[in-house]
């Protein structure tokens, strides 16, 4: 099984890696090959579950996602979100300044969401990525929603905090 990822050229250079070492090691974990040809990122294999999870980890590094970030996405329970903050806005505008929100000063705020919901997330330009299980990811699409309607952090903090203790306690 063959299939193309869509990739940003001017991030060949984190899929490839020094000496072609970081593609190596995605192949060697996720059991297929990566190849690059004329700009386009062909992911194959036998498995297509493999090649699947493969082509999500391509894809979270096209993202801005660090190799040892990504390296969860190849457990079958953790998956890879991408949400374009746009939706949840009027104007682009509007979306510079939600995403600004979602950052917080010098990064606290992605760090501070991070933390709660144990996820990694990614921000460019209008679109915020995360790694992380299912029920958390639909925590953190909550919370970017809640944010981009202007939603106090303080109780976007306490809105995570319910969620998350509820995911723990009954396991969703």
């Amino acid at each position: 099984m063959e299939t193309p990822v869509e990739f940003p050229t001017d991030r060949l250079q984190f899929l490839i890696g020094k000496q072609g070492r970081t593609r190596q090691i995605l192949e060697r974990m996720g059991g297929v090959s990566i190849e690059i040809r004329g700009g386009s990122v062909i992911v194959s294999g036998d498995d297509p579950l493999k090649v699947m999870k493969a082509k999500e980890v391509v894809r979270a590094i096209g993202l801005g996602f660090k190799l040892n970030q990504i390296s969860t996405l190849f457990n079958p329970d953790t998956q890879l979100a991408v949400f374009d903050v746009r939706d949840a806005c009027a104007n682009e505008r509007d979306a510079l300044r939600q995403v600004g929100r979602i950052i917080g000063d010098k990064g606290k705020n992605k760090r501070m969401l991070e933390k709660k919901m144990g996820i990694d997330i990614s921000i460019n330009d209008f679109s915020v990525a995360a790694i992380g299980e299912p029920e958390n990811l639909q925590v953190f699409k909550e919370a970017i929603e809640k944010m981009a309607h202007g939603s106090p952090h303080s109780t976007i903090y306490r809105h995570i905090e319910q969620r998350m203790a509820g995911i723990l306690r009954h396991g969703f």
